[in-house]
């Protein structure tokens, strides 16, 4: 389940209109949702709130033979009036599972951000800043993240810990986002480590042909542009070490289809790192409304080492009684009925992932009431007196969770180790979130 601080930083990429997805980062995001879901363990509890439109709060506290928590705090420039609790938040976007890509957005133009008084301009650049403190070990973790144009992205991240060398270590990613392509640098002090990566999009250009659906029509009566039903992306990531002189590269391509479709959504994704001859290919597909199937093949060309995961992700939902159809039957047409909401009936939500090893995870998620809870399992079937990890945990009036500063696995690349632990280490055991 996504963490509320990660919730609200989502939150301020679409209210500042920026293209979370459009990245060479989140390539293969749907297949990571499906298969490298994280079966939780240890006891936990979290509380959130987003008390302002501006300002947010987390706490946590956990059990995992020690007792130690951690005090989160974020601040947006932009007025997030996002739903914040817990009974009001839609699952859908808490909860990761199959990414349906949406057509690509055109740039915002530079003049839209202008605001004057009095012959001055008094706009100022969207930013977030967020912190987060851990205990007991005071180990400091802060994120800067400003809009610098509707296409560039400054983020900033930074880990405070005595463990680390130089006493901490510094993430710049610099992205840019044209909506056919886009490009991001990155530097670490951790090793001096430089990086660039992009992403191209093949098909019409946002910028200078507009998106249309197959019912879009003229006034005349002719089409305007023939609508996309898929998209076809490549893209690639170069870094280099300049201490230990050592570097890196990859590659992937990606098609997937789009709204438009009318069939099965489905995504498939083929990356190759030459350097370590390592080969993954991955195909999901929302084979209905409620489910989703994945598969990844895994080959490594130099020591001809395999791997085949397989996964899925269940929405169960709560069926109508026939008390209240028969009911419902009785209402007078002109009578309003109460707007449901899009994920009201949703019992929870399963996702089980199994690989050829026969290690099988299982993660049961959803809402009881005022409650969002998570509960997971691992289990190796070779070795049956081994059971990893059985967590539950709940969250209460205010959606909670850490780990903004967790990135993506390409993005593991560029991270020191500890920033990379934006979400809480975990041992095997039980744990249970309440807010």
């Amino acid at each position: 389940m996504l963490g509320f601080m990660d919730y609200v930083q989502h939150a301020f990429y679409e209210r500042s209109h920026w293209d979370h997805d459009n990245s060479y980062g989140t390539l293969t995001t749907t297949a990571q949702a499906l298969l490298d879901f994280e079966t939780p363990r240890g006891l936990r509890l979290n509380v959130s709130s987003l008390s302002a439109p501006n300002f947010a709060t987390s706490y946590t506290l956990g059990s995992v033979g020690v007792v130690d928590g951690s005090l989160s705090f974020l601040y947006s420039s932009l007025a997030l009036n996002t739903p914040s609790k817990s009974s009001e938040i839609n699952l859908h976007h808490v909860i990761r599972g199959y990414r349906q890509l949406r057509e690509l957005r055109r740039p915002d133009e530079p003049w839209w951000w202008e605001q004057w008084q009095g012959g001055k301009r008094t706009d100022r650049k969207d930013t977030l800043l967020y912190g987060r403190l851990f205990l007991p070990n005071s180990t400091l973790e802060a994120l800067y993240l400003r809009r610098l144009t509707p296409t560039r992205q400054l983020r900033i991240s930074c880990v405070s810990d005595s463990t680390l060398n130089n006493g901490g270590t510094i993430l710049a990613l610099l992205q840019n986002d044209y909506g056919k392509y886009s490009t991001e640098y990155l530097y670490s002090t951790d090793s001096a480590l430089l990086g660039v990566r992009g992403l191209y999009n093949f098909g019409p250009d946002p910028r200078t042909s507009p998106s249309v659906s197959a019912s879009t029509v003229a006034s005349e009566g002719s089409v305007l542009a023939e609508p996309q039903y898929g998209r076809f992306s490549a893209g690639a990531e170069l870094y280099y070490g300049a201490l230990n002189k050592s570097g890196g590269v990859s590659t992937a391509i990606r098609f997937a289809t789009l709204p438009q479709h009318t069939g099965f959504p489905y995504t498939m994704t083929l990356t190759l790192n030459p350097l370590m001859g390592n080969l993954s290919s991955t195909f999901a597909v929302k084979a209905g409304p409620q489910l989703s199937l994945c598969s990844r093949f895994d080959f490594n060309v130099y020591s001809y080492e395999s791997d085949l995961q397989l996964g899925l992700e269940l929405w169960r939902l709560r069926s109508t009684s026939l008390e209240t159809a028969w009911a419902e039957k009785l209402l007078r047409e002109g009578w309003k009925r109460r707007k449901a909401r899009a994920d009201e009936d949703v019992i929870g939500i399963l996702k089980a992932r199994v690989d050829q090893n026969w290690k099988i995870g299982l993660l049961w998620e959803g809402r009881i009431k005022e409650l969002l809870f998570s509960a997971g399992a691992g289990f190796d079937l070779k070795r049956r007196d081994k059971v990893l990890g059985a967590r539950i945990k709940t969250r209460g009036d205010k959606l909670s969770t850490p780990g903004i500063l967790q990135l993506s696995q390409s993005e593991a690349k560029f991270a020191s180790p500890r920033i990379l632990l934006g979400n809480d280490i975990l041992v095997p055991g039980a744990s249970f979130y309440l807010p």
